[in-house]
């Protein structure tokens, strides 16, 4: 096991490297952020998987009723691209699994786009003015 530390350990340097670099250009103009057309709350943190985003966003979504939110969310896994509303009937493939959860758990709309920025606009222009809800987004810094 040792062994395969070391041997991972100059990758983990080079990702390292990388992101530190890629928020520097951020944090210096180099890249720019764009504001969200709607006001959006992000559930996630700096981890990946398991660490319990998906419940969360549910329990949000279930609290925040008044402010009639919405969940957007990439579609991590499905097999279709662009801005589109995932429906009950839907198969995972189409829409992802944690979005069709979202649909079959809340009340909320739920809507799938790779790019959040345009997901974002794209609910807006559907005459939405609630809250957008982003089940993974802190490591997009372009929102």
């Amino acid at each position: 096991m040792k062994f395969f530390k070391l041997l991972l350990l100059p990758f983990s340097w080079l990702y390292g490297a990388v992101v530190y670099f890629r928020n520097l250009g951020y944090d210096m103009g180099y890249f720019k952020s764009e504001e969200g057309a709607l006001p959006t709350v992000v559930i996630g943190n700096l981890n990946t998987g398991g660490t319990g985003k998906t419940p969360h966003c549910v329990l949000l979504s279930r609290c925040l009723t008044e402010l009639d939110p919405v969940i957007l969310s990439r579609g991590y896994g499905r097999t279709t691209t662009g801005f589109r509303e995932v429906l009950e009937n839907n198969d995972v493939s189409e829409v992802g699994d944690e979005p069709l959860l979202y649909k079959q758990r809340t009340s909320c709309k739920v809507y799938v786009c790779e790019d959040r920025i345009e997901g974002i606009k794209q609910i807006k222009a559907l005459g939405h003015r609630g809250i957008v809800i982003l089940d993974d987004a802190f490591q997009h810094r372009k929102l």
